[in-house]
């Protein structure tokens, strides 16, 4: 028998269900050659949980789900108020990076990985201007007076 019907489904293959509840064979009941089902198990319909949400068989003490932790009102605005306070900083963080950074007066503000990769050719680009190569050990310190412009 064949085990697809004629015709497809959006591009698949439609089954032929009655290939499903065959006679099982001999070997096992539940498992056909193909390692399809034959016909329907009792233990796949049966729920594996009490409507508690616990296993039956299993003892209440080792399964209990961790809690979890439900957020007030109060502490959601404080979390939202920091995430804010946290953007606004990276953002002026990349506005100030962004300024330091050579680029062309008509280009349109630049998004942060562009910022980060221009600031990284730029920083290379220094680099060689003061002939320090890229892997080579990091100098002494340098006053900060000294590379930066007031």
């Amino acid at each position: 028998m064949s085990q697809y019907v004629s015709g497809e489904l959006g591009g698949y293959p439609m089954w032929d269900s009655s290939v499903l509840y065959q006679a099982p064979p001999p070997s096992h009941s539940h498992v056909s050659d193909h390692g399809l089902y034959r016909q329907p198990c009792a233990l796949l319909h049966q729920s594996r949980y009490t409507p508690n949400g616990r296993s039956p068989n299993l003892p209440s003490s080792t399964t209990k789900k961790p809690r979890r932790r439900v957020a007030t009102v109060s502490q959601r605005r404080a979390a939202n108020i920091r995430e804010r306070r946290r953007m606004f900083n990276l953002n002026e963080a990349f506005d100030k990076l962004r300024r330091k950074v050579p680029t062309f007066a008509y280009e349109k503000r630049l998004s942060r990985i562009e910022t980060l990769r221009l600031a990284i050719t730029y920083i290379a680009f220094m680099g060689e201007l003061l002939g320090i190569e890229p892997d080579s050990p990091k100098p002494e310190y340098i006053p900060r007076e000294y590379y930066l412009p007031n």
